[in-house]
């Protein structure tokens, strides 16, 4: 998932806000793939065994 956060809009609370509630879901930060205000996150896919 790619997330595009400015600060002039949610400033550095807002943003945090947004990281933590995405970390909440299970999603980790790409380092790697993000750049300053463009957040790439990563979420590991589950397959349930029947």
């Amino acid at each position: 998932m790619i997330i595009e956060l400015h600060r002039k809009v949610y400033h550095r609370p807002g943003m945090q806000e947004c990281k933590r509630a995405f970390a909440d879901q299970g999603f980790t930060l790409d380092a790697a793939n993000s750049k300053r205000s463009v957040f790439t996150y990563k979420k590991q896919n589950r397959i349930d065994a029947e």
